[in-house]
């Protein structure tokens, strides 16, 4: 019988050792994939060769647009439990979901300051409304005031966007800026980047199905 550390939580807990265990083995397979398939669509011509430059920009853009899409997957798996809970605060996760699905199409698309600020100003609001529950209770919902624990896919939520809001800073910041036009390797570009992308989802679907096999 599976513990169940995921959701229905009665305080912050850490995954279970059986959860790290498939984690840990799938994101270092993942990574050797990664790096290999990186490495031969590129000496076949099917990726720009590994040395060409390619802007650190563009690695950050999809970066915290796959940032977005993971919180947004996490915040949808918790919705049933937030609603039977309280309908204010399931239909709060409604409108995160709709905004950081929707957000990450937005800035693949067009990533400017604009759609930057926006998202760093939500996602700055959706890491405090997961911080102010535990601490002093949400001021609207059935239990107004009453502190409430927090689920580990909220937990993990915040995590992705508390990223997110480190490479939205770094975007916006006008020192750095002249550091993200500059070029970096392709190879290495597009390893992390991938890697990144890949690691996210499969974070992200291993933790909600385990949530739902918990249950």
């Amino acid at each position: 019988m599976l513990a169940r550390p995921l959701v229905h939580a009665t305080g912050w807990r850490a995954p279970d050792v059986e959860l790290l265990l498939v984690l840990f083995p799938v994101l270092v397979a993942a990574l050797v994939v990664v790096i290999v398939a990186v490495t031969l669509l590129s000496r076949h011509g099917l990726l720009p060769p590994l040395d060409e430059g390619v802007p650190a920009a563009t690695s950050m853009t999809i970066l915290a647009s796959a940032l977005s899409f993971g919180a947004a997957a996490l915040h949808n798996a918790a919705i049933a439990d937030h609603f039977a809970q309280d309908p204010v605060v399931g239909a709060t996760f409604v409108a995160a979901v709709v905004f950081q699905a929707g957000w990450g199409v937005l800035y693949l698309a067009l990533p400017g300051a604009a759609v930057a600020a926006a998202g760093l100003i939500a996602s700055d609001a959706l890491v405090l409304f997961w911080a102010w529950p535990p601490i002093l209770g949400l001021p609207f919902g059935a239990h107004p005031g009453v502190p409430e624990p927090v689920s580990f896919i909220e937990s993990l939520a915040a995590v992705f966007e508390v990223l997110l809001i480190v490479l939205l800073v770094a975007r916006l910041a006008p020192p750095l800026r002249p550091v993200l036009r500059r070029h970096m390797r392709f190879g290495n570009v597009a390893v992390v980047t991938t890697f990144a992308i890949v690691g996210i989802a499969i974070v992200t679907g291993v933790t909600v199905t385990w949530a739902a096999v918990a249950e």
